[in-house]
């Protein structure tokens, strides 16, 4: 019996064995004018550096037919080498990601070009730090040989998920012609704001980010022994270009990225926005929003954005953008996670008909702006406009402004109780006692766990871990409550250790008790000062205009009472009628943030009376 299954075994594992030497079938592929479908190839760079690339042809493009291209370039691999499984599987029409993904751009006649950028995926080089001025001048000379070719009309579009997303953004800095249109999605505009939020440090995340990265990075698999061979049944590692058979110059490849940067380490090291990340390289010099900022208005390339109001705090970024930056921009803010991979709205359980979400949807819809740009103005042309969804309303909103116009402040004092009151506080000396409980934390799939995988976003019901906190709630609302933009946290506190960090949450708790998670905001009190040009621009709903450089960072002054205010990332939610609001405060996330200080538990006295009125500015909008 027994001999029997393992001779079943050995048949199979060597049938497996055989077909994995079998070439996919999509690389016998022709299109209709004769030209491969795919292919895989290397590009020389100005410095001698050569860059993968894979190429995917619409399958009826006639000879002599010349049609756009859309580009993405990547540091997580272009494309995987498929498995035995895997091409087996085609043959039955299964597709892999990146041919589910270049589909819509097909069937709307377009070229696709997929990049790995320089010392990541198949290409040489040496991967220094996320965005690197020679990763991005890259990208120019893709474009170069994009336009050269038989099948191009010299209409070039990019675009890309998060890290991509940026280089989709980045790429309009080298200045060519051809490029007319970038699509960045859940992007991040200002990278110091994930790695820092609020300056403190996103410890868990960006180590578990440098560990998939190093993984990528050596063409290794991860997880469980027994879950790595069935992965590589679908697919076996990084897929080489063409040339390269008996993947020697991928070997090559790997030992040049083994001097690839660890950001893990690079950034443990600093604190502060102006501090050298190595290589000569500041967040100023990486993000959209910094030294590059000035080049990207100057390209003037239109942008459709996209971003979800819970991936990490990309929308504060997003929002950023759009008020500061003067390109064409169409914004468009919806109840997803990171890569628009799940839906997430904590006021409503199912998602309704009209949210799409990425992969195929979204993409479906990207060529049809495309060809306004990329034809002859044959689609729809980008409006500098902000469509937005708002939870627990399931429906859309169009602004050209934001905030939105006719948005009005409405205040809620901190008061005794653990309340929230509209009632200005008349006492003269009345506050709150609290000790930072360390053990607090937001869960496992928080937005900024989504960041690393496009996981849903899922807060449970925060009533038993809200017990380890300082709450105030307000008595239950007489009618619905529509808030559009940041909400902004007041605090007048004083603190028995000179440095911590303020972790704060907005939530809103139903009639039968239960607590639904809307946004938080962050701050290192190191970052606490702050001057009257910011509180202006806070009240205007922009939320990190701190500047969290070395020269401006100050320690409290240990038990005297300061102004702390602190922007929650930016919202949208409709508060029904009964609810009641809460503001939640923290001194420390356990899911993924650094503990400050490291050592010691602080104390602080939060102030609620005449001369120290702690209190939330909500921003209300009259409903439509």
């Amino acid at each position: 019996m027994w001999s029997f299954v393992f001779l079943f075994l050995a048949i199979i594992i060597a049938a497996l064995a055989i077909l994995s030497l079998i070439p996919p079938r999509y690389r016998k592929e022709t299109v209709a004018g004769g030209l491969k479908k795919n292919s895989a190839f290397y590009l020389t760079m100005r410095d001698g550096t050569k860059i993968a690339l894979d190429l995917w042809l619409p399958s009826n493009l006639a000879e002599g037919q010349q049609v756009p291209c859309a580009i993405r370039a990547t540091r997580y691999v272009r494309a995987f080498e498929p498995g035995p499984l895997m091409k087996i599987l085609y043959h039955f029409g299964v597709k892999d990601n990146l041919q589910i993904e270049c589909e819509p751009w097909e069937k709307a006649g377009y070229a696709v070009v997929v990049v790995d950028v320089r010392g990541t995926g198949a290409s040489f080089g040496t991967w220094v730090i996320p965005w690197a001025d020679e990763e991005i001048a890259d990208l120019g000379e893709v474009i170069d040989w994009i336009v050269k070719q038989p099948w191009s009309n010299g209409r070039v579009g990019a675009y890309g998920i998060s890290y991509h997303g940026n280089t989709a953004e980045l790429i309009s800095i080298n200045r060519r012609d051809a490029l007319k249109i970038a699509a960045p999605m859940y992007s991040d505009y200002d990278s110091y704001q994930l790695v820092f939020p609020g300056g403190v440090y996103n410890e868990q995340f960006i180590k578990e980010w440098q560990q998939g990265n190093y993984a990528l990075d050596m063409n290794k698999k991860r997880g469980p022994f027994y879950l790595q061979l069935l992965d590589k049944l679908f697919a076996v590692g990084t897929k080489p270009v063409d040339e390269d058979r008996r993947k020697a110059l991928l070997k090559e490849v790997l030992q040049m990225h083994t001097n690839n940067c660890d950001i893990f380490e690079m950034t443990s090291k600093i604190e502060f926005r102006d501090d050298d990340l190595g290589n000569g390289y500041l967040f100023s010099h990486i993000s959209p929003c910094g030294k590059r900022a000035k080049l990207l208005d100057e390209a003037s390339v239109p942008m459709l954005i996209y971003a979800g109001w819970l991936d990490a705090n990309t929308v504060d970024g997003a929002l950023s953008r759009f008020m500061n930056a003067n390109r064409v921009q169409q914004l468009v803010i919806g109840p997803w996670s990171h890569g628009g991979q799940a839906f997430v709205d904590p006021l409503l359980k199912e998602k309704p008909d009209h949210v799409t979400l990425f992969r195929p949807d979204h993409v479906a819809e990207w060529p049809k702006i495309f060809d306004y740009y990329c034809r002859d103005n044959s689609g729809q042309k980008l409006n500098k406009e902000i469509i937005y969804y708002t939870f627990g309303k399931g429906s859309w909103h169009r602004t050209g402004s934001w905030p939105p116009a006719g948005v009005k402040e409405k205040i809620y004092y901190f008061s005794e109780e653990a309340a929230l009151t509209t009632n200005a506080p008349s006492c003269d000396s009345a506050c709150e006692s609290y000790t930072v409980d360390y053990t607090a934390s937001t869960g496992s799939k928080t937005r900024w766990h989504t960041q690393l995988s496009g996981q849903p976003v899922f807060y449970p019901d925060r009533s038993e871990e809200d017990k380890k906190l300082l709450t105030y709630t307000s008595d239950p609302l007489q009618a619905d409550l529509e808030i559009t933009g940041s909400i902004i946290v007041n605090l007048y506190l004083a603190s028995s250790h000179e440095d911590c960090a303020f972790h704060l949450y907005f939530s809103v708790v139903s009639p039968d008790g239960k607590v639904a998670y809307i946004t938080e905001g962050i701050l290192r009190a190191l970052h606490h000062r702050y001057s009257n040009e910011f509180e202006d621009k806070l009240n205007r709903g922009l939320a990190q205009l701190r500047s969290y450089k070395r020269g401006d960072g100050v320690l409290l002054p240990q038990g005297q009472v300061i102004k702390i205010p602190v922007a929650l990332y930016a919202t949208a939610a409709l508060v029904k009628k009964g609810n009641r609001l809460r503001i939640s405060i923290a001194g420390h996330d356990a899911s993924l943030f650094k503990r400050y200080p490291s050592r010691g538990t602080p104390t602080w006295e939060v102030q609620r009376n005449s001369a120290y009125p702690s209190h939330i500015v909500i921003p209300s909008v009259k409903q439509s």
